[in-house]
């Protein structure tokens, strides 16, 4: 209780039956008159306490003793009264990651977490509230609050759908924009973390232990004829489980996963098939059964080829058959290739890529250097190779393959973002046209370019991750439109330097504006480790009123009993002193 700061002092409460007792089983002695005292006096010491019960008599020297002793337990107590001007706000951690929607028998955890959040708030006394989300990241749900009410309409906004949630984060934030005498309350449905023992912070935890299906996985390949999808769903739990897997198109598969299982699912769907949904049977957790794949758009890079030599174009016409999808186009192609320098562009977004076929060329066997971090050069292994060049360095930009000092491929970007790409490259001295490397090298390039173009690299992704959009020019803003099952409206994301960046925080399918082409990204929810309900506990860490804290917020009145005492003692001294002269 606050009003006892140490209540095991009462066990002082002891001494006043006690000292009752001395004075029940005092002897009462009647006067006989005797000429001297000198052969009485050992007989009176023997006889001044003793067995016999006598009847209670209360001299108000004993009423002095009683309260005395009461007022110096009550005193040693520390009694302490609230001092009312010091209110605490509470700022409040709300967990929204995904599992606080796991229904268990006592009902769904978010509905059990909200029940304790009120019941905090009904049962304190507090400045004002405030509401932080915890979810991948740290959200402010509003300012300050004051009432049950303003803290439900806060509440809206608590989806519980992320794959992670951010609570040591969330504690760090609560700690920087409270107050000093702010309690920091904590409800989720894992076991408390190092809750420190200084009155400030207590976690309430409404998770129960379950077993429950997910699908962790899922990915749609893109092919010429069909599309290749791969499913993965885990068994989180320690007993065996049966479970229906259901994809549209297909018959109903049932797996039976084994404890802590992990079945994978290959299958094929047709290219046009626009969008693929699986779902299993139904579980714990909702959310990570259903699952949407949608086709993902071809960006079919434009070429324009503009070189001399027959042979050099038939080189690089068969290199491109093992690159992405591609064609040949004169009207603002993505990729001029040429063999001159200096030739005129046919768009401000068309990219060069100049081979110079060097007139006098040597072989280099190597040793190559290469810039393994830039994208023509991934999977490239040039040992074995001979590459004919100038032995001339009269390339332009960041060099990417050199032999020695020699640049044999380099990349430069102008400041509209525009790529120019020079190679030195003499078929006659090399064998590279002949050896893998070669398609390799050309389907970077196109793969560079495409990924490059307007829309996004993947249409299928994780809740939470990073979606980056690739602009046109000319475009400045990029609309988002939510799923059908996301409240609030549609969002909008600035382009910078032709590239936006979005980041879906709930499950569904949204819809994007690229300047006017559309674009569809499905947003699915697979974390394993948050559809892994087995940890999930139930309990309460940390007490607002402890030892620091009642000291801090609660004033003692143990002086006033000291006084009282120290005036009981004055009296029976009095009284003690007047009796002695009687």
């Amino acid at each position: 209780m606050p009003l006892l700061a140490f209540p095991l002092a009462l066990l002082g409460l002891i001494a006043l039956p006690a000292l009752v007792g001395v004075y029940v089983l005092r002897n009462r002695f009647k006067k006989h008159p005797v000429s001297s005292l000198m052969l009485w006096e050992q007989q009176m010491r023997s006889k001044e306490g003793g067995a016999q019960v006598t009847r209670l008599q209360t001299p108000l020297t004993l009423v002095l003793e009683l309260l005395a002793l009461l007022f110096l337990v009550l005193a040693a107590v520390d009694p302490r009264w609230r001092i009312a001007s010091n209110t605490n706000p509470l700022i409040v951690v709300l967990d929204d990651s995904a599992s606080m929607q796991a229904i268990s028998s006592n009902g769904m955890a978010r509905d059990q977490a909200r029940k304790k959040l009120l019941q905090e708030i009904k049962d304190g006394d507090w400045a004002n509230i405030r509401i932080l989300f915890a979810g991948n990241e740290v959200f402010v749900a509003g300012p300050p609050v004051n009432t049950a009410a303003e803290v439900e309409e806060q509440l809206k906004g608590w989806s519980c759908s992320t794959a992670h949630a951010s609570i040591s984060e969330a504690i760090a934030m609560a700690s920087e924009i409270g107050e000093r005498n702010a309690r920091i309350a904590i409800i989720t449905d894992q076991p408390a973390q190092a809750v420190e023992d200084g009155g400030r912070i207590k976690w309430i935890a409404v998770g129960q232990a379950l077993g429950n299906r997910a699908i962790i996985n899922a990915n749609r390949s893109p092919g010429d004829q069909k599309d290749r999808c791969l499913l993965e769903i885990a068994n989180h739990s320690p007993n065996r489980s049966e479970t229906t897997l259901k994809v549209s198109g297909r018959p109903d598969q049932v797996l039976n996963l084994g404890p802590g299982a992990v079945e994978r699912v290959i299958f094929e769907v047709p290219r046009e098939t626009d969008s693929v949904i699986a779902e299993i049977s139904a579980d714990a957790l909702a959310m990570d059964n259903r699952v949407v794949l949608v086709r993902q758009q071809p960006r079919v890079v434009k070429i324009k080829y503009d070189l001399e030599s027959s042979g050099m174009e038939d080189l690089i016409r068969g290199g491109l058959n093992a690159g992405p999808t591609h064609e040949e186009g004169e009207v603002n192609p993505h990729w001029l290739i040429t063999d001159r320098r200096g030739r005129e562009l046919p768009s401000p977004d068309t990219w060069v890529f100049t081979v110079l076929p060097d007139a006098k060329p040597l072989p280099f066997t190597g040793p190559f250097v290469m810039n393994t971090e830039h994208p023509l050069t991934r999977g490239l292994a040039l040992q074995g190779c001979v590459w004919g060049a100038a032995a001339t360095n009269n390339s332009f930009g960041t060099p990417l393959i050199s032999a020695g000092n020699l640049t044999l491929l380099a990349a430069n970007e102008n400041g509209l973002g525009r790529q120019s790409v020079s190679m030195h490259f003499n078929p006659k001295s090399s064998t590279l046209q002949r050896h893998p490397n070669w398609p390799i090298l050309l389907y970077n390039l196109m793969d560079w370019r495409a990924s490059q173009l307007p829309g996004v690299e993947t249409p299928n992704v994780r809740v939470g991750s990073e979606v980056n959009i690739r602009c046109m020019r000319g475009v400045d803003t990029v609309n988002v439109s939510q799923p059908s099952n996301v409240r609030g409206p549609s969002q909008t994301l600035p382009v910078s330097r032709r590239q936006a960046t979005f980041f879906p925080r709930e499950p569904g399918l949204y819809s994007l504006d690229i300047g006017g082409r559309p674009v569809r990204v499905s947003a699915n929810f697979l974390s394993g480790n948050e559809s892994d309900l087995q940890g999930n506990v139930s309990g309460t860490w940390g007490d607002w009123t402890n030892q620091a804290s009642i000291q801090r917020e609660y004033a003692s009145f143990s002086w006033v009993l000291i006084l009282l005492v120290l005036g009981l003692l004055l009296g029976h001294l009095f009284l003690v002193h007047r009796k002695s002269k009687v």
